[in-house]
């Protein structure tokens, strides 16, 4: 048998080739869950920054402090 008829009957690679399909799959699906929670994630973390900022505001007001927001946007 030659090196090439050897080479054609080899399957080693099959099994590459479908661990890469799989890990393909893998990360088309993470950018689809990303995709898919991405306005519901903005929208929590914009409710947290909201919530510390008036934490923070009402903190400095009982203390008698001013506070001056550093965030743009």
């Amino acid at each position: 048998m030659t090196t090439f008829e050897k080479f054609l009957k080899d399957e080693d690679g099959a099994v590459t080739i479908e661990w890469v399909a799989l890990a393909a799959g893998v990360v088309l699906l993470a950018l689809g869950v990303i995709a898919v929670l991405n306005p519901a994630l903005e929208s929590v973390a914009t409710n947290i920054a909201s919530t510390i900022t008036n934490s923070t505001n009402a903190f400095s007001d009982a203390a008698g402090t001013e506070t001056t927001n550093t965030t743009s946007g």
